[in-house]
């Protein structure tokens, strides 16, 4: 290989051949070179975003790039709101080293922007409850450096998770209180994604509950929707948009409406109520119906437009698609 990559090959031997795929890439390229001089275009200067992603290729990018920067926020708030729960109400189960660090933050807590604010406080909240938000912002931002990045490893243990999860109703305390203090029910996906956070949280201070644990864990969480769902069905909170299908009436006035447009937009908007109402679909899915995704029929007399809905939920388990209909 040095010889052939030098090109210093004895005399009597044969240099080694280029494999067949790399020597046609290098044919391609180079005939795509030749026909731009011929035609007098100048080589491209290189992309610097592809420079940007191969220079910050790393084990650590990696992990940040999982997922949106949106959603690592997201995870954080959620995990920091977690800790903080469980200094507040159970501190045993917080690391000794860092509740030992919140008590010393939670004592040097400088109150004088709630009491001697530099403008006067208009707002409706009484000193007390700004006092109590104050520390709070204040522990959760001591609480967010140790926890680092929302999609890395956590810089330093903050809770005892070996000790938490020898038995879920710690964790469902927390859901309870979590729900009371909303004064209503999560909508039943919520409580699906608050045990995807805990297994994040998990993830990230690199411990694996325990089966147990996780088998208990479910069976409340199912209660938890079931629950959720029954509370929903009896008018608790709101729908979410576009769920409910809609009433005949409205599809027939709207329908008169649209055809009172001028021109094409009320073709449009009648086709697209006409999709809406047939196939049963939600409006939040009809919504991006585009006029690109119209299709003209082959004898040219009507149009349509084509689209494909997949069933998230293979098992028809749901809480969201057991809500029942008008």
């Amino acid at each position: 290989f040095p010889a052939a990559a030098t090109g210093d090959v004895e005399e009597g031997t044969t240099a080694a051949a280029a494999p067949p795929a790399a020597a046609a890439a290098a044919a391609a390229a180079a005939d795509d070179s030749d026909d731009d001089e011929q035609m007098g275009i100048p080589p491209s200067a290189p992309n610097p975003r592809l420079q940007e992603l191969h220079a910050n290729l790393s084990p650590n990018n990696l992990l940040r790039s999982q997922r949106e920067a949106k959603t690592f926020e997201n995870w954080q708030y959620v995990h920091t709101a977690f800790v903080l729960y469980t200094y507040l109400n159970t501190p045993q189960y917080i690391d000794d080293a860092f509740r030992r660090h919140l008590r010393d933050v939670d004592a040097t807590i400088d109150y004088g922007v709630i009491t001697n604010p530099p403008r006067r406080y208009r707002g409706p909240l009484p000193i007390d409850e700004r006092k109590k938000r104050h520390r709070e912002k204040i522990l959760r931002e001591k609480i967010s450096d140790a926890l680092g990045h929302g999609g890395m490893q956590a810089l330093r243990t903050t809770i005892n998770l070996r000790a938490y999860t020898d038995d879920p109703i710690h964790y469902v305390q927390y859901l309870i209180a979590k729900t009371e203090a909303n004064g209503k029910f999560f909508v039943p996906d919520h409580y699906t994604q608050l045990r995807s956070h805990f297994n994040n949280f998990c993830k990230r201070h690199r411990f694996t509950p325990p089966q147990e644990f996780v088998s208990l864990l479910g069976q409340y969480m199912d209660g938890f929707q079931r629950l959720a769902n029954k509370a929903r069905q009896s008018g608790e909170g709101k729908m979410h948009t576009g769920s409910r299908c809609m009433p005949w009436e409205m599809y027939r006035d709207t329908t008169r409406w649209f055809y009172s447009l001028p021109e094409g937009d009320g073709i449009f908007g009648a086709a697209w109520s006409k999709t809406t109402v047939n196939m049963c679909c939600r409006g939040d899915s009809t919504g991006q119906i585009c006029t690109k995704h119209l299709v003209l029929s082959d004898s040219g007399d009507s149009f349509g437009i084509a689209a494909c809905h997949a069933k998230d939920s293979q098992t028809g388990t749901d809480p969201v698609k057991l809500i029942p209909r008008d």
